[in-house]
Order: C-alpha cells, then structure tokens, then sequence
C-alpha cells in the first residue's frame, strides 16, 4: 500500500485489521502514536491526517462534516481491503459515524466495528452553543476551561494564535451538523464515556444503540471529555478495543 495524505501508516503490513483512528476537535493523528506500543501486532495502527494540523497545517481545514466525509470516502477507499474497523474521540466519531453512513451509501465495504468515544448520538445533541463564533480571547478562554489543551501552549500568543483556525474549524464542522435520518448500520458499535463527561455522559451515549442492529455496548471510564488522555485508562481503552477485534475474527473464522 502506498503512502496517503491522509493516513500516517505505522504497521503498513496488518495481519488481520487496519485500525483508522479520527482525531477529536483540535486534535491531530499524534494523539493516537502512542497506541502502537500497545496494540497487538494483528492490528494496524492507522491514524487520520486531517489538514490544518500537524504535516497538513498549511491546508485550509474542513468546516463542513458533509464535504469533509466524501474527501474521506475518495482517499480511503484504496485502503479497505480486508478487515478494517474505526476509532473515534468527539469530532472524530462523529467522522467515523458518517463516514461509515457514506461508505455504506457508495456500497463500497464499511467497517467491521465502530468505537464511538466522548460523542453524543444524534438524537441526544441539544442545540450547540456556536463557540466557532466566539472571539479570539473568549475562544482562549472557553479551550482553557475545557482542558484538552495544555494551558502553556494557550498562554504563548504566537502558538495559540497557529492553533485557534483549526480548532474554530473544527467547532464549525461538529456545530453545524445536521444529521440525516438513515436505516441502522449493520455493523456492532461499542460506545465509550468519561464518567465525568458533560458533553457526553454515560446514558447519552447509550443512545448509540438506536443506529446499529447489530452488536452494542457502552463502557464507562473514570475522567472527564479526554479520559483517553490518561496513561492508564489509554491502555484499558486499547486492550478493549483490541479484544473485541480479536473476538471479532474468532467468530468470522
């Protein structure tokens, strides 16, 4: 497989799975490097380079779910051969959801599984607080508060102002969304939640059921929005994700 823009290839030569990770609002493929020590060697680590951020920063990111999808679905589909599942934080599972919505629309293969993690269902958003209209200072002001980002990189003017297009982006594309209604994917989902998580508690991620008829389950974990964050929750979150899999290709032998 060739290099892609749009995927950082770890593990370019899976046994059994290609694991495509999405970053959340701000984020970038770099939040996920640190999975491979942890994944077993069946699974191929397999992060999303979006522009505006990191090798891409030059580009001019997306603010538009619908558009950022169909580019998605035009650079992946060289690479969804075999088994491949998708991993989602926040933005990034809303990605991951509607990307798997317009694979299926193209009939062209959808994941195996769908790991859901810190975003609400459809059906459970209220109306979003358009923090993308926000000013520079109370955008600063609202990322501080809502930790993710280390304060020292929101406190040097120069770096928070290299930062603050892509994350005003990244707001626009997940407060502008509007979901379409659609049938229920065929494909399991395990949603994932910080216990402490405002923006996507527990029960409202156990709404995620309502779009999949076929496996499902919600797991809880201590810390906030960015419980993967933590060193030791990131490595129960990853052998989940890795077991599942692995019971997922038993089951298909």
């Amino acid at each position: 497989m060739n290099e892609s823009t749009w995927v950082e290839v770890m593990q370019p030569h899976p046994r059994v799975w290609r694991l495509f990770c999405f970053p959340c609002a701000g984020g970038g493929a770099s939040a996920y490097r640190p999975w491979r020590a942890d994944l077993p060697v069946d699974i191929a680590l397999c992060p999303i380079l979006l522009p505006g951020r990191e090798q891409r920063y030059r580009e001019q990111p997306f603010v538009s779910l619908s558009l950022l999808v169909s580019a998605l679905a035009d650079a992946l589909e060289p690479w969804l051969d075999g088994s491949f599942a998708f991993f989602g934080h926040s933005m990034g599972g809303l990605i991951a959801f509607e990307l798997a919505r317009e694979l299926r629309r193209r009939q062209i293969p959808t994941p195996r599984h769908l790991f859901l993690a810190g975003i609400a269902p459809p059906q459970a958003r209220t109306r979003e607080r358009l923090r993308h209209q926000l000013t520079d200072l109370d955008l600063l002001d609202e990322l501080r508060r809502f930790g993710g980002t280390p304060a020292r990189l929101l406190d040097e003017p120069e770096i928070a102002q290299m930062l603050l297009p892509t994350v005003r982006a990244d707001l626009a594309l997940v407060e502008t969304y509007r979901p379409c209604h659609e049938q229920p994917l065929s494909l399991p989902i395990t949603a994932l939640a910080g216990g402490s998580d405002p923006e996507a508690p527990a029960e409202a991620m156990a709404g995620w059921r309502a779009h999949t008829d076929a496996g499902f389950q919600v797991t809880t974990y201590p810390g906030d929005h960015f419980f993967l964050h933590g060193g030791q929750v990131r490595r129960t979150v990853i052998g989940q994700v890795a077991r599942t899999l692995c019971d997922s290709a038993r089951h298909a032998a």
